[in-house]
């Protein structure tokens, strides 16, 4: 049962994808809500292991698969995708390959759909930016990540050659002489992807070129990738947890997180702050994980559900910013939302799912997070709390000068898709609302 609902909600979305939003838009909502509804259907049936020749369908590739479908409906769904249909083919092409990525048991088919991905993303940067920065903007994404997967690839040879290792259902390495090197060649092509600090630079640009549905598509599915890269190879990494390659990469992380967070914080693009943000809360998942213990596993799934849901909202609300203002420049478009009061609702509920504050779900996993780096490194609590005190400060400065600001902007329609876009993305903050942790829990 539970393998035929994942094909089927695949298909369900890439049958939405493949249909005319400006021709046929009671087929394409119809499609919106029979893949919503399939998303749930996995969620409620979920619950253990599913190996099939080939496939490997835990509880954390049924969170991905759930994300990325709610991640490419909407990302389909909104304005500018109707006026422009040459869009739908990239994003299906992503749909196709994210799916064989999460599903697979094939070291492989893992690996080449781990690089394939990149080009829908370069597709929609190269072909539907409209600046002239957007060709060394691709091509920085592409350098960081190609470069970076190239001790992956050889890491791939090496179990499958001298190992004997061809998927992940019996992957063990048994050599202990080159455990190191495998370690760092293992996770080199995740953590730049995902993106540590120091090689985030491609995020920024990245976004700030892409449209809407290509940073939608960047932060609720790409940057992903390297997070469940990280929990296929759990292990393996298991060896360099306690080790002097975990406490470097730890403490690269927690610099990393309060960086970003600056950033996010003194930077007047809001397009950038957000790319910021993502970096932040990316490199403060990666503290959980290297705290090396179960709870951690559970900390990478919350906060990349959390983060999955909420960044493609913050876009949205950012580009709507643009359609109205002009600018992205913070300055520019204060006061905005507060003459949209149903966005500026959205904002204020999207910023603060973004400080991570009970009842959301985001609270859960910042609340693992910290405890598993506390876990690892009790003395890191002084960093920790800079990283939450800084996270809280540029999600209400930015909520503050869009939403609450003084404004001489005139009363404005945004048109009905945009209204549209916003009761669907209403549904998706229920989701972040009412599912427990337990739910979601990829340790039973």
């Amino acid at each position: 049962m539970v393998p035929l609902l994942n094909l089927l909600f695949i298909f369900t979305i890439l049958t939405s994808l493949a249909l005319n939003p400006g021709k046929n838009h009671s087929s394409f909502m119809t499609s919106v809500v029979m893949s919503l509804s399939l998303a749930f259907l996995v969620i409620l049936t979920a619950g253990g292991e599913t190996l099939s020749v080939g496939t490997n369908l835990d509880l954390m590739s049924k969170i991905m698969m759930v994300l990325l479908c709610l991640v490419l409906v909407f990302s389909s769904s909104t304005e500018s995708f109707s006026s422009c249909e040459k869009k739908m083919k990239p994003l299906m092409l992503l749909g196709l390959i994210c799916s064989l990525f999460f599903s697979t048991d094939s070291l492989l088919i893992f690996f080449m759909m781990f690089e394939a991905s990149m080009i829908p993303i370069l597709f929609l940067i190269l072909g539907f930016g409209h600046q002239p920065e957007r060709i060394p903007s691709g091509m920085f994404m592409l350098m960081f990540t190609l470069v970076s997967s190239i001790p992956l690839a050889l890491v791939v040879v090496y179990m499958a050659l001298w190992e004997g290792v061809s998927s992940f259902s019996i992957m063990t390495i048994h050599s202990p002489l080159p455990i190191k090197g495998v370690i760092i060649a293992c996770i080199l092509a995740f953590l730049v992807k995902l993106p540590l600090y120091g090689f985030h630079i491609w995020l920024p640009m990245a976004h700030v070129e892409a449209p809407l549905e290509g940073s939608m598509a960047l932060a609720g599915i790409l940057l992903k990738l390297g997070g469940f890269g990280l929990y296929r190879f759990w292990s393996i990494l298991g060896y360099m947890f306690g080790s002097w390659v975990g406490f470097t990469l730890w403490s690269l992380s927690l610099f990393g997180s309060v960086m970003a967070a600056i950033m996010a914080l003194t930077s007047t693009d809001v397009k950038a702050i957000v790319a910021y943000s993502s970096v932040s809360h990316m490199n403060f998942m990666i503290l959980a994980f290297l705290s090396g213990k179960a709870f951690s596993l559970k900390a990478l799934g919350i906060t990349s559900l959390s983060h999955a849901l909420g960044s493609p909202i913050l876009f949205f609300l950012v580009t709507i910013l643009y359609g109205i203002g002009h600018s992205r420049n913070l300055l520019v478009v204060k006061g905005i939302f507060s003459i949209l009061p149903t966005f500026q609702l959205l904002s204020f509920m999207v910023w603060a799912m973004n400080m991570s504050p009970p009842p959301f779900f985001s609270f859960m996993g910042e609340i693992s997070s910290i405890g598993g780096a506390l876990f690892f490194l009790p003395t890191s609590l002084v960093g920790l709390v800079v990283l939450v005190v800084l996270s809280s400060l540029y999600s209400m400065n930015i909520f503050g000068i869009s939403s609450l600001a003084l404004s001489n902007w005139q009363t404005t329609c945004v048109g009905s898709q945009s209204k549209l876009n916003l009761i669907s993305f209403s549904i998706v903050l229920s989701i972040v609302f009412f599912f427990s942790s337990s739910t979601w829990d990829p340790c039973p």
